[in-house]
């Protein structure tokens, strides 16, 4: 049942190309090896969320933001590459996604940011990676089902993600503007 329902979300997201399918226990994923590394990595990526309490350098930005540009070679097929750096490659997408979209609310909301070092949270992207690797070459029956949970939490993630950041983008750029036209009428 769980994996009708995958199939058939993922159906609309995703090539699901059996070839270019983890196969977990013998069971074929409902979405491919880099919709594996987005869908599943936005879940494991939320785990890494109270991490992120360190102050942004130029150098983390850089590395987020080259975790989103290398899908470009990737997602594009420009250099040959394995099931392994497809897997990846998703993954890295969606923690830079995750990084600048959770940046954004912090600094929106003045969420509390400390001088900590980000090393505990890039050690996190290291297990979240060869975690995400070891799931998905498990031999049991039941990992193919766990993947598949992580990959349908980690759509869940990122449609919330993307109404946190519509809601921002209307309330800080449209609405608070507006607001403000509207109570210059009324001071005069």
């Amino acid at each position: 049942m769980l994996h009708t329902i995958a199939d058939s979300l993922f159906s609309h997201l995703c090539h699901q190309e059996a070839v270019r399918c983890w196969a977990p226990g013998g069971f074929v994923l409902a979405f491919c090896q880099r919709c594996a590394g987005v869908y599943a990595g936005a879940t494991l990526m939320l785990l890494l969320l109270p991490l992120m309490k360190f102050k942004p350098s130029r150098k983390i930005l850089f590395i987020h933001g080259l975790f989103m540009i290398q899908m470009l070679i990737f997602g594009f097929h420009l250099i040959p590459h394995s099931a392994t750096i497809r897997t990846l490659s998703g993954q890295l997408f969606i923690i830079g996604v995750f990084y600048f979209l959770w940046l954004n609310v912090q600094n929106r909301w003045d969420l509390f940011q400390t001088n900590r070092s980000p090393r505990s949270y890039f050690g996190g992207i290291i297990i979240m990676l060869l975690l995400m690797q070891l799931f998905v070459r498990a031999p049991f029956a039941f990992a193919s089902a766990f993947v598949e949970i992580l990959g349908l939490l980690g759509l869940v993630a990122i449609v919330a993600a993307v109404v946190i950041t519509v809601f921002e983008v209307c309330t800080f750029t449209v609405l608070q503007p507006l607001r403000q036209k509207i109570k210059w009428l009324f001071v005069k």
